[in-house]
């Protein structure tokens, strides 16, 4: 029997819809659809019932005329796992979607399909703070942020009473209130905690999984593996290249399987911890006894959220926008260590902030996502970074190189044809340092779709490079991120680099890499320098640096 859900929003309206506009009789509604799926599932009509529930929700409006390209393959591999899901959960969502009123925006429907699936949630947090989206749509993803109510109060106090019992003898823990907040994975409770037999009660908050996100999840990981199957099978349809589906999936689902363990969060507070121990700047909650598998107890560390600063003076604004630049982008790859620590989720709903006598201090919340660069990952963004500005193909691809551990030299990916891509990227820029977080974003992409497997971690920074420009702007709309990147790098880290003992660090590591080819090795050295120059002279140029495209892309016609 087929289904249409045109014509079942009308029976619904008809005979399920009370005098208030509510529907009457959920129960029987659910029952219904769930009948209904069941009579379709043998006949194989589920995928045609999952279509019609994407074109339902209005995905095909989703993306800006910008990403006009990926559109098929958003609505096709939404389709995919909406009819992957078990019968029970896609009634519900059926249901969901025919409570919300006809007239509601596709923004609003798109996020009612999605809010109990923690993956695509995430990939909505991240897609709200793109360029181009229009302001409803992102309203509507920004609620993934604030407005999450998937669970409640009742539900999570069985779990903590669970959580506390091995701690009850050694430790007094006291709710207070109902649900602090809500994320795709976990909630948050506001808890004061006190060892037993102490005087001093701390303020805290116990964050826990939602019992859905542990009953679902491994049911989702499972079938993002067969999406990336279904995708592999298929990209010539898109016409995405050679596009690794299944490489950036399994890193997606390498996420999720880190934002779920809370033990891992838990050692990452404290990694964090010892990271910005000498930075005021930023406060990082501290994790306190009684934290276990199950929860996370964590000090209480209030603020406003991000983007919350409309009565903020420009000033205050410029320097909020400055701090989340220094410590959230350009910390992680200024500093000269061998490793770096960079916040792996974040989207507004994570990022707070105080005034203390005039001086922003940041909060970042939630850091089951942690992620790490190492020298030479730092290396070549810096180095791809100006590759962009100085518009030099060479050095972009010198940067891929390093970070593939020199497979783009040493393969046969290294073809006229990547020149190419790269090229292509290059030739779009409009201004020297406008855009340039964005234009390394799409030569990500466009490497990857010509078979480049970058590393997970630099895969994670560079997204969180996206979100982070998005809350910047909403922060401080005239704040330049692309500039001061560019400028900070370019004068302080790549300065940093002809110091001899950084240097030595910098090329041992390279050299160890790239052994194969000294030859190449002195050839990235000297494109280094002369870059660098050029750099220099554009940063010191106010006038060329507002008169649009350059033409300064390197000539150079030997394959390095």
């Amino acid at each position: 029997m087929d289904i249409n859900l045109e014509e079942l929003a009308r029976q619904v309206r008809s005979r399920y819809t009370a005098a208030d506009g509510s529907i009457s009789d959920l129960a029987a509604l659910r029952g219904e659809v769930a009948r209904y799926l069941g009579m379709a599932g043998p006949q194989g009509s589920l995928e045609d019932i999952a279509r019609q529930m994407v074109d339902l929700a209005g995905v095909d409006r989703l993306l800006p005329p910008c990403y006009a390209r990926f559109q098929p393959l958003v609505t096709e591999s939404m389709a995919f796992l909406l009819s992957r899901l078990p019968t029970e959960r896609l009634a519900d969502k059926i249901v969901d979607q025919l409570q919300l009123d006809p007239e509601v925006s596709p923004g609003r429907r798109v996020c009612v399909l999605i809010e109990d699936m923690p993956s695509l949630q995430k990939l909505g947090q991240i897609v709200c703070r793109s360029p181009g989206l229009t302001p409803e749509f992102k309203q509507a993803m920004v609620d993934l942020e604030d407005n999450l109510h998937t669970v409640s109060r009742e539900e999570l106090l069985p779990l903590i009473d669970e959580a506390l019992a091995p701690v009850r003898e050694s430790l007094t823990v006291t709710l207070e209130g109902g649900i602090l907040a809500e994320a795709s994975v976990c909630a948050v409770m506001a808890a004061t905690v006190r060892p037993k037999g102490s005087k001093h009660a701390e303020s805290a908050v116990l964050k826990i999984l939602k019992p859905n996100v542990s009953r679902h999840l491994a049911h989702e990981l499972k079938m993002l593996n067969q999406l990336a199957t279904f995708l592999d099978q298929n990209q010539a349809r898109w016409g995405l290249g050679d596009f690794k589906f299944k490489d950036t999936l399994q890193q997606v689902q390498w996420l999720l399987e880190n934002e779920v363990d809370l033990t891992r969060e838990q050692g990452n507070l404290e990694a964090v911890g010892r990271y910005y121990r000498h930075h005021p700047e930023l406060i990082v909650p501290r994790r306190l006894p009684g934290s276990s598998p199950a929860m996370t107890v964590m000090s209480r560390v209030e603020g406003r959220k991000i983007t919350d600063g409309n009565d903020l003076d420009p000033q205050s604004k410029r320097l909020l926008a400055d701090a989340l630049t220094e410590i959230c982008i350009l910390r992680p790859i200024k500093d000269l260590g061998e490793r770096t620590l960079f916040h792996g989720d974040p989207h507004a709903g994570n990022i707070a902030y105080v005034f203390e006598k005039g001086k922003p201090r940041i909060i970042l919340y939630d850091w089951g996502m942690l992620g790490r660069l190492s020298r030479l990952e730092r290396l070549a963004l810096a180095l791809m970074g100006l590759g962009v500005v100085t518009e030099s193909v060479s050095m972009v691809l010198f940067a891929a190189d390093i970070v593939t551990a020199g497979k783009i030299f040493k393969t046969e990916l290294w073809q006229p044809d990547l020149r190419d891509t790269v090229a292509r990227v290059l030739d779009r820029r409009q201004a020297i340092f406008g855009d340039v977080l964005a234009d390394i974003g799409t030569l990500f992409a466009e490497l990857a779709y010509q078979g480049v497997v970058f590393p997970a971690d630099l895969l994670v920074f560079q997204k969180s490079l996206v979100t982070l420009k998005g809350v910047i702007a909403d922060v401080d709309p005239t704040f330049d991120t692309d500039e001061q990147w560019m400028r900070i790098i370019v004068g302080s880290y790549l300065g940093d680099f002809c110091r001899p003992s950084y240097y030595f660090k910098l090329y041992k590591e390279i050299w160890v890499l790239r052994r194969y080819s000294f030859v190449r090795l002195l050839q990235m050295h000297r494109l280094i320098i002369q870059l660098l120059d050029k750099s220099r002279q554009i940063a010191g140029n106010a006038a060329m640096a507002s008169a649009g495209p350059t033409g300064l892309r390197d000539q150079e016609t030997s394959r390095c």
